[in-house]
C-alpha cells in the first residue's frame, strides 16, 4: 500500500484520457487503462497534466477520475495530479482542496503558460506556492520551456528550493545536459530527478551514477501501451548499458509507428487507437467509431505493431471473464493451477481472446503441447442450462432448429449418439473434445469447460 511518505521514483506514466461522444470522461475505458498501465510496470501514474493531452476538466470529474485511478491500481502506486495555471490563488486552492480529499495525492507544478517570466519572477511564483500551503503535500516541479511559454526552471532555482521539505523532485523535459548534471547532483533519499524528454532518456540515465539511479526516473507516455519503459529503467538499475540503448531505440521505433500527429492535443490519437485495438473484445467496442482522423493505412500499421509487441511480450495484457472482472496472466494461471491436465501441457505460447458472446466468454490458448478452448458461461440472464447439454453438446448451443432439438432429445435419452452438421451451417466454434468440466463455481463464478480443439 502506497503512502505519500514514500519517495516516488522509477517510471511515471502520464495517462492518456478517454472521452465519450459527449466529451465526458469515459470511466470504464480509463479504469481498464489504469489497470493496464500498472500491469506494465508503472511506478506512478500522472493525470491531468500538459505532459499529456491538453484539456480542461471540471473539479468533480477530476475527483472522480482520481478515485477511479486509486481503485484501479488498488492504491499500490502513487497518483500524481498535474496542476497548471497562471493564478497563484487558484493553484493553491486546488492543491489544498484536493490534498485534503486525497491525503496520498502527489502534485506536479508547472510554470505559467501565458507569458514568459524572468528567472526572478519564476522563482517568486513557485516560492509563493510553497510558502502558502498549509500542509506538506508532496510536490514536484516540471521544467519544459517548449510547453510553458519558454519559462525555464534553472538548476539554481531547484537547488534553492530543496529547503522546502515537500519538494520531492524535478521532472526535466529540457534537452540541456548541463541541467541534467546539475539536477542529478541533488539526488538523495528524499529528492528524485526524472527525465521526460523521450529522445534523451538513455543519455540521462547514463549520466546518473549507478548507485544513485534508484533515486531517479523517467516519464514515458508509451507506458500507456508497452512495458518497455519499465524494462529500460530496470536495465539502468542493473547498469546494462547495451539494454538501455536497445530499449531506447525500440521505444523510438514504436513511437514512429504509433504516434499520429505532433500537434498539441492530437499526437496521442494513434496511441489511443492502439490501446482500444488491444482491448476491443474486452471492451466490446467498434473500432470504426473511434479515432476517425486516422486513415486505414495508419490503423493497419498500428494494429500490426500491437500484434508484434504482444508476440514479443512487450505488452502485458489483462484478461477477463466478464467486464467487471479483470485478471493478470499470473492470476489466471493460479486459478487453474490445480487442474492436472493443464499442468501437463507446458508453457503458454499464445492466448487468443476473450471472444465475448451473448452467453459465453471464450479463450483459445496455445500451449507447448496442445491447443485448448476455454468456455465460460458468463451470461447473467442465462441462469441455468441442462447439464447434459453443457457437457455433450458444446459448442452447438444457440440458434437451434426444431429438428436439431428433437435429435438432441434422443441423445439425452440414450446418453449416446451423434449429429451431422450441414456444411453450410457449421458450428461457430470449432469441434473439440471435452477434457474438463466444472459446474461448482468454486474456481471462478461460472460453469466452464476446457476443450481440446480438433
Amino acid at each position: 500500500m502506497y503512502n505519500n511518505k514514500s519517495q516516488t521514483r522509477g517510471v511515471i506514466v502520464p495517462s492518456i484520457i478517454f472521452f465519450d461522444d459527449g466529451s465526458q470522461i469515459d470511466f470504464q475505458i480509463n479504469s481498464v487503462l489504469f489497470k493496464h498501465i500498472f500491469l506494465n510496470g508503472a511506478n506512478a501514474i500522472l493525470i491531468f497534466s500538459t505532459i499529456n493531452e491538453s484539456f480542461q476538466v471540471n473539479i468533480d470529474n477530476q475527483i472522480n477520475l482520481i478515485k477511479n485511478a486509486y481503485k484501479s491500481t488498488e492504491n499500490k502506486i502513487p497518483i500524481i495530479l498535474g496542476v497548471n495555471g497562471d493564478e497563484l490563488d487558484g493553484i493553491i486552492d486546488q492543491i489544498e482542496d484536493l490534498g485534503k480529499k486525497f491525503n496520498e495525492l502527489n502534485f506536479i507544478l508547472s510554470p505559467p503558460s501565458s507569458r514568459k517570466m524572468s528567472s526572478i519572477e519564476l522563482k517568486s511564483f513557485f516560492e509563493n506556492i510553497f510558502s502558502s500551503l498549509s500542509l506538506d503535500y508532496p510536490l514536484f516541479l516540471y521544467n519544459n520551456p517548449i510547453q510553458f511559454a519558454g519559462n525555464e526552471i534553472e538548476p539554481k532555482i531547484i537547488s534553492d528550493f530543496v529547503r522546502f521539505p515537500n519538494l520531492r523532485g524535478i521532472i526535466d523535459g529540457s534537452d540541456k545536459i548541463s541541467f541534467f548534471k546539475a539536477n542529478i547532483s541533488l539526488l538523495n533519499d528524499n529528492f528524485s530527478v526524472f527525465c521526460s524528454n523521450a529522445p534523451k532518456i538513455s543519455t540521462f540515465l547514463q549520466l546518473v551514477p549507478k548507485d544513485l539511479r534508484k533515486h531517479s526516473g523517467i516519464v514515458s507516455s508509451m507506458g500507456n501501451l508497452v512495458n518497455i519503459s519499465a524494462k529500460l529503467y530496470k536495465a539502468a538499475l542493473d547498469d546494462n548499458i547495451l539494454d538501455i540503448i536497445q530499449m531506447q531505440e525500440l521505444l523510438e521505433d514504436i513511437r514512429d509507428k504509433i504516434y499520429f500527429k505532433f500537434e498539441k492535443g492530437q499526437r496521442f490519437q494513434g496511441l489511443k487507437y492502439a490501446f482500444l485495438y488491444l482491448y476491443k473484445d474486452l471492451l466490446s467496442i467498434n473500432l470504426d467509431d473511434f479515432q476517425k482522423d486516422l486513415d486505414k493505412t495508419s490503423k493497419d500499421i498500428i494494429e500490426a505493431t500491437v500484434n508484434y509487441l504482444i508476440n514479443q511480450k512487450y505488452i502485458y495484457q489483462l484478461y477477463s471473464l466478464s467486464k467487471e472482472e479483470l485478471y493478470r496472466l499470473d492470476e489466471i494461471i493460479k486459478i487453474f493451477s490445480d487442474i492436472p491436465i493443464l499442468s501437463e501441457q507446458g508453457k503458454i505460447k499464445k492466448i487468443i481472446g476473450p471472444l465475448n458472446g451473448k452467453v459465453n466468454t471464450i479463450y483459445r490458448v496455445n500451449f507447448e503441447n496442445s491447443q485448448y478452448i476455454f468456455r465460460f458461461r458468463t451470461s447473467k440472464t442465462f441462469k441455468y442450462e441442462n447439464i447434459v447439454k453443457e457437457k455433450l453438446l458444446f459448442p452447438f448451443i444457440g440458434g437451434i432448429a426444431t429438428t436439431f432439438s428433437k435429435k438432441i432429445e434422443e441423445i439425452i435419452d440414450s446418453q449416446k449418439g451423434s449429429y451431422i452438421f450441414d456444411k453450410q451451417k457449421q458450428p461457430i466454434i470449432p469441434i473439440a473434445n471435452l477434457i474438463y468440466y466444472d459446474e461448482t463455481k468454486e474456481k471462478v463464478a461460472y460453469i466452464f469447460t476446457i476443450m481440446d480443439e480438433i
